[in-house]
């Protein structure tokens, strides 16, 4: 009998074949996520699928640059291409519609689908056009909601009773109206110019607006359907926010996407953070160091999420944001993403078709993705860790405890899953270890409540449910 004994040297020669094996046969190493999509122009604004129909869809794109990452947007006195619908799920498009203005977003009526609201410039001037057929002929003459501003993103209630606009080159970047764009109201209670603006998909009396200043609004959020909002963003201090979205799931998470803008006007990629508490206080979770432009959520499996960010590709979550993961093989390399669109076909065991616009590479089109990891690990930078949420036994009190890296004044609150404040205490630690109890004063409607505790930067959210 024959026995071959490797020396050390062909030992390590077939090492390094098996790691070359192993490296060459990993799914993501020549995996070709994404297929570019023929027949739009090369700058993509905006991507929109059709709710009742998802093979119809609109792409808004140009071909001439106009970046709207610009910290202050001058729209040129130019002619743009409209949209381009196509209702093959995007094997052909038709006609240019709108043609010579510049679209920025779409929506649709929720209770009459073949009724379409688009957003655009012309000539400078942002107004809104409607279309009573599913986009194949539009209502410019009378323009709706125009203004010198520019409306960035639209929304409408589900009963499509009230109808939203984040606009952007104003101090009043919150628009409503009552009459489906005929008349345009500025909200003159927040002071902000807004590149987005989401209703919640679980309690539409919850919406969020996303401001586009480095140090005042940040994110601004209304429980009642927009009559009154609060401004509170610890964590996304020294911020812009690109774009909202809020979960389809808990009515507490929301996400945002985030850069910042220096003292020379250029910017610099942040993340994506999220929130437990309805936006009070936010945590960065996800691709870290990435200018965040978009995100956009399955329309009736909200576990979906994708991200457009910038030159970092496309970051995608299967389990309602917990975990992303960045998908970008048959992207160019130098591809910069600015807008991302989940159709509403349904998931398969292999998860679901995202498109993506980019900046001057056109449209493309993934294969069926999702995350491979259930279980996000969070690191984080925050100098305090919650250690213990227990409810004292025989009271209506609840006792906390947590760990902080120095002691210092620390500020407990309490919320709903609203976000409303329960109770607030306000604590100095001496030590590293710390525990307080706090008294519930007000009524709680649900057993599921957060806990949030601040110092300076420094904060921490914790979850906890009430025994009855």
């Amino acid at each position: 009998m024959n026995h071959f004994s490797a020396s050390a040297g062909q030992k390590a020669t077939l090492a390094i074949l098996l790691l070359c094996f192993l490296i060459c046969s990993s799914p993501e190493s020549y995996s070709q996520v994404w297929e570019k999509v023929d027949g739009v122009n090369p700058y993509v604004n905006r991507i929109f699928f059709d709710k009742a129909n998802p093979d119809v869809m609109a792409v808004a794109s140009d071909s001439i640059p106009m970046d709207l990452d610009e910290a202050d947007i001058a729209f040129w006195n130019i002619e743009s291409y409209g949209l381009l619908i196509s209702r093959d799920g995007g094997k052909s498009f038709g006609d240019i519609k709108l043609e010579k203005l510049m679209v920025l977003d779409i929506i649709q009526a929720l209770d009459k689908p073949e009724t379409w609201y688009a957003s655009y410039v012309n000539m400078g001037r942002g107004s809104v056009a409607f279309s009573s057929d599913a986009g194949e002929t539009w209502d410019t003459d009378y323009s709706k909601c125009d203004g010198s501003f520019q409306i960035m993103k639209l929304a409408a209630t589900t009963t499509d009773d009230k109808f939203y606009g984040a606009c952007v080159n104003t101090g009043n970047g919150i628009r409503t109206s009552d009459d489906a764009f005929a008349t345009c109201k500025a909200d003159e209670s927040v002071n902000i110019s807004s590149r987005d603006i989401q209703i919640s998909g679980v309690d539409p009396n919850i919406i969020i607006a996303a401001s586009d200043d480095n140090f005042t609004g940040h994110v601004f959020r209304s429980f009642d359907n927009g009559e009154t909002w609060m401004q509170d963003s610890l964590g996304l201090d020294g911020l812009r926010i690109h774009c909202i979205q809020p979960s389809g799931i808990n009515p507490a998470i929301v996400y945002c996407g985030a850069d910042s803008v220096a003292t020379d006007d250029n910017s610099v990629g942040r993340g994506i953070y999220q929130s437990l508490d309805s936006g009070r206080t936010w945590r960065i979770i996800n691709a870290i160091d990435n200018k965040v432009y978009d995100i956009a959520a399955h329309p009736s499996n909200p576990n979906y999420l994708a991200a457009a960010c910038g030159k970092g590709g496309v970051y995608v979550s299967g389990n309602a944001g917990h975990w992303w993961e960045k998908k970008e093989g048959g992207l160019p390399d130098d591809a910069d993403v600015r807008t991302v669109s989940i159709p509403g076909l349904a998931p398969t065991n292999k998860g679901v078709i995202v498109y993506a616009g980019t900046f001057g590479q056109g449209m493309y089109k993934s294969e069926h993705i999702t995350t491979d990891i259930e279980i996000m690990d969070r690191d984080t930078d925050s100098g305090i860790e919650i250690a213990g949420i227990s409810q004292i036994a025989g009271s209506s009190s609840i006792n906390v405890k947590w760990r902080s890296k120095s002691s210092g004044n620390f500020n407990i609150r309490m919320f709903d899953p609203l976000g409303r404040t329960i109770a607030a205490i306000d604590y100095f630690g001496y030590n590293s270890v710390h525990s307080a109890a706090i008294q519930i004063h007000s009524p709680v409607g649900s057993r599921a409540f957060f806990i949030s505790i601040s110092s300076g930067n420094d904060f921490a959210v914790g979850k906890f449910l009430l025994s009855r």
